[in-house]
C-alpha cells in the first residue's frame, strides 16, 4: 500500500470554518483499485475518466493493446481542476524528497 503524505481531501464545498473538523466515514460500497491506464472524456459539464488495467502489454510484432476497464467516475469541471492542482502539489513533494519520477518516452 503506498504511504500518504500531506493528502488532502478534495470537497466541492468551500472550505470549512477553522472550527470545524471533518470526519470521513467509508460506505459499504467503498472499493480500492489499482489502475495503470485511463481513458478521459470532457463535456461542457463534467469530465469522466476510465480507469483500467493493462492485461497484455504490446510485444514486439503486436499492433493491438489489451486494457480490461474496471470502472469510472465522472466529476465537474471545477473539482476536476482542484484534484489537477493537488495532484500537482503532490507529486512537487514527492520529487523533493525523491528525486525526479522517470516517464518513459514513446519510441520514434
Amino acid at each position: 500500500m503506498a504511504r500518504k503524505t500531506n493528502a488532502k481531501p478534495l470537497s466541492a464545498t468551500p472550505e470549512p470554518a477553522a472550527e470545524a473538523t471533518r470526519r470521513d466515514i467509508r460506505s459499504p460500497e467503498f472499493f480500492s483499485i489499482y489502475t495503470n491506464d485511463i481513458h478521459v472524456q470532457t463535456s461542457p459539464w463534467d469530465m469522466r475518466c476510465i480507469f483500467g488495467e493493462i492485461t497484455d502489454p504490446i510485444t514486439a510484432g503486436q499492433t493491438v493493446l489489451t486494457v480490461k476497464q474496471l470502472g469510472e467516475f465522472r466529476m465537474s469541471l471545477q473539482l476536476a481542476k482542484k484534484l489537477t492542482m493537488i495532484m500537482l502539489e503532490q507529486l512537487r513533494d514527492y520529487e523533493e524528497r525523491f528525486g525526479e519520477i522517470p516517464v518513459p518516452q514513446p519510441k520514434t
